[in-house]
């Protein structure tokens, strides 16, 4: 899978920005587009003051008591605002900033997840997971009570990842547990019924 998130802006096409519009630095979020870059509660500041209920407010002489200057009086007017309909302006520019903070939080920890994978391959793609079906032929085990010719169903219980030798435990009917290695499936454990029938087939007529 193509990884979504960037760093290098000249590199982004109008797709790559809307993973990356939002992002954190130095604990802060972040709008950018490609003429802006700009600190979200700026941003949200100046909508506030272009379009919302401090519109002109250089006009009433601020200090640092006021919502407009302080951030933490600020994020406290926002989530108040929350409360107004989005069709509502305060409504409207509370719930922008919101998702701009919102967006740069999961921006920054999919690209942690993206730099870890590709610095040391730290995410592992699974072949199944856990309640999935799985199929076997049980001759392969050396069970004697098997089904004529078709192969078992099983449940998917358990999965290991260690590392060196990742496994899946499944579950029969009749509560029967087994365990295979991930390198023995298409061997011995198949994730289609089509697989382990044409597996089976084969082994017939060897």
């Amino acid at each position: 899978m193509k990884r979504l998130t960037m760093d290098n802006l000249d590199q982004m096409g109008m797709y790559d920005l809307a993973h990356n519009c939002c992002y954190a630095s130095e604990g802060k979020a972040r709008y950018r587009d490609f003429e802006t870059d700009i600190d979200a509660r700026e941003f949200a500041r100046n909508l506030m003051v272009a379009y919302g209920k401090w519109k002109s407010c250089e006009e009433h002489g601020l200090d640092a008591d006021n919502e407009m200057v302080d951030d933490e009086i600020f994020d406290g007017a926002m989530l108040d605002n929350l409360m107004y309909e989005p069709t509502e302006i305060e409504g409207l520019i509370a719930l922008f900033y919101r998702n701009l903070w919102g967006m740069a939080d999961l921006r920054e920890v999919l690209k942690y997840y993206e730099d870890a994978d590709e610095r040391r391959n730290l995410l592992y793609s699974l072949p199944c997971a856990i309640g999935d079906t799985v199929y076997t032929n049980t001759a392969m085990q050396g069970w004697y009570l098997r089904k004529e010719n078709r192969p078992y169903e099983a449940k998917v219980v358990f999965i290991g990842i260690n590392g060196v030798d990742n496994f899946m435990n499944v579950e029969f009917e009749g509560g029967q547990m087994l365990q295979f290695n991930f390198s023995r499936i298409g061997k011995e454990v198949f994730l289609t019924r089509e697989e382990a029938e044409a597996a089976l087939e084969e082994m017939n007529h060897e």
